[in-house]
């Protein structure tokens, strides 16, 4: 199972250890053949996708290998029986399905996970239980992030919030409220899961988010909006010239918009409990 290896990299860390070494670890050949029902040893792509992101996951947690590398990219051949065909994450020339180097689920799964978990920090494990796996992170926006899975199929994410985004393998995302017990709960099946809450995002008129002011030019309206466990707060949009604050538009609700001036070059926005408070509740998204 997906465990396995981890055992063994934490007996070598200990082994290291006792003799006074350190040295960082490497996984240079990570990946499971996925030749579909030619071979009753081998993964079908989707369940190949599952256990991919399922091992980097754990990987993170429990901070084992410095790094894992993918063995391979892209297919060797298109050979549906033949094993050293079918460890890519991409198809090998036209593949099987026709398109010239066509992504395969498990490609899909490893671009989302890679948006979901870069730079992102290890808090805790809420469920190690075969019916729920759930790992806590702290995303690199801020956000409290949840991965999830259930190793039988059928489980349950449970978390206290108003709001949360919730995205599937693939990345599709799906906004949840909380029910009448202030509760957000999320039906868990084989495939990786990810909830993200207490986080905010800032948007150009077309709906694209921005991370960099160059995306914008003066005088554009940009939106705001926060997703939060707390569902009583203010978002509070701030606008700055060479460290001063020029401008400033405040929102009662989870969404806004800011105007930015002609000189603008930084945009802060807060989430705020109490704005008679002197500190916000959130940490401030910082575009600049």
């Amino acid at each position: 199972n997906e465990h396995s290896w981890i055992g063994k990299i934490k007996n070598i860390k200990t082994l290291m250890a006792k003799y006074g070494v350190s040295k960082p670890i490497w996984l240079t050949e990570v990946n499971l053949y996925q030749t579909g029902t030619y071979d009753p040893a081998a993964y079908t792509d989707e369940k190949y996708a599952e256990y991919l992101t399922r091992a980097f996951i754990i990987n993170e947690a429990e901070n084992a290998a410095d790094k894992v590398y993918l063995y391979n990219f892209k297919n060797d051949g298109t050979d549906t029986e033949e094993q050293e065909h079918n460890f890519g994450i991409v198809e090998a020339g036209m593949g099987n399905s026709g398109l010239r180097y066509a992504a395969k689920p498990g490609y899909l799964a490893m671009s989302n996970y890679n948006a979901m978990m870069t730079n992102a920090k290890y808090v805790s494990v809420l469920s190690d239980t075969d019916a729920e796996r759930v790992y806590r992170f702290k995303a690199e926006d801020g956000a409290d992030l949840y991965a999830a899975w259930s190793n039988t199929g059928s489980g349950t994410l449970e978390i206290s919030a108003a709001k949360a985004v919730l995205y599937d393998m693939y990345g599709n995302e799906t906004v949840m409220t909380a029910d009448s017990s202030g509760k957000i709960s999320v039906a868990l099946g084989e495939k990786t899961v990810y909830l993200k809450t207490n986080f905010i995002s800032i948007f150009d008129s077309d709906g694209n988010t921005i991370t960099d002011l160059k995306q914008i030019s003066a005088g554009d309206t940009i939106s705001f909006s926060g997703v939060f466990e707390d569902a009583d707060y203010t978002l509070v949009c701030a606008v700055y010239k060479d460290g001063l604050l020029t401008y400033m538009e405040a929102s009662d609700s989870a969404d806004g918009t800011c105007t930015l001036g002609t000189d603008a070059d930084m945009v802060k926005v807060f989430g705020w409990k109490d704005l008679r408070s002197l500190t916000p509740f959130s940490e401030a998204l910082v575009i600049q």
